[in-house]
C-alpha cells in the first residue's frame, strides 16, 4: 500500500471517528431531550390535575360557607384545637391552596363529614 493511500485511508478513519462521536453526542442530547420532555409533560399532568382540583374549589367557594379554623370553631360551637385535631385525623375535609397557606373549610361539608363519621 502506497503511502498516499495510507495517508487517505488515515484521514477516512479519522473522519469516520469525528461522524461517530458527533453522532454519540447528538444521542445523549436527544435522550437529555426526551428525558426533559418526559419530566414536562408530568408537570403538565399535575398542573391540569390542580386545575382541576382548584377549579372544584372555586365552585364550592361560590356558595359562600368557607371559613378559617377560628370561625368554624364558632359555628360549631367548638374549640379550634378540637377543629385541628379532627382535620388532622382526616374527620373533617379542609383545604389548603399551597403548603404555606391558610386550611379553608366548609361548614356544610364539615356538617356532612360529622354527621357520617361514628368517632365523633
Amino acid at each position: 500500500m502506497s503511502q498516499d493511500t495510507a495517508g487517505q485511508l488515515k484521514a477516512l478513519i479519522e473522519k469516520i471517528e469525528g461522524e461517530l462521536e458527533e453522532a454519540r453526542l447528538l444521542r445523549i442530547e436527544l435522550s437529555e431531550q426526551a428525558a426533559i420532555m418526559t419530566v414536562a409533560a408530568r408537570e403538565i399532568d399535575r398542573l391540569r390535575e390542580l386545575s382541576a382540583e382548584f377549579g372544584k374549589i372555586a365552585k364550592k367557594a361560590s356558595r359562600g360557607d368557607w371559613m378559617r379554623s377560628g370561625q368554624l370553631a364558632k359555628e360549631m360551637n367548638m374549640s379550634r384545637s378540637t377543629i385541628w385535631r379532627y382535620y388532622q385525623k382526616g374527620l373533617i375535609p379542609g383545604y389548603q391552596i399551597n403548603p404555606q397557606g391558610h386550611v379553608y373549610f366548609s361548614l356544610s361539608e364539615v356538617c356532612a363529614a360529622l354527621e357520617r363519621s361514628n368517632d365523633v
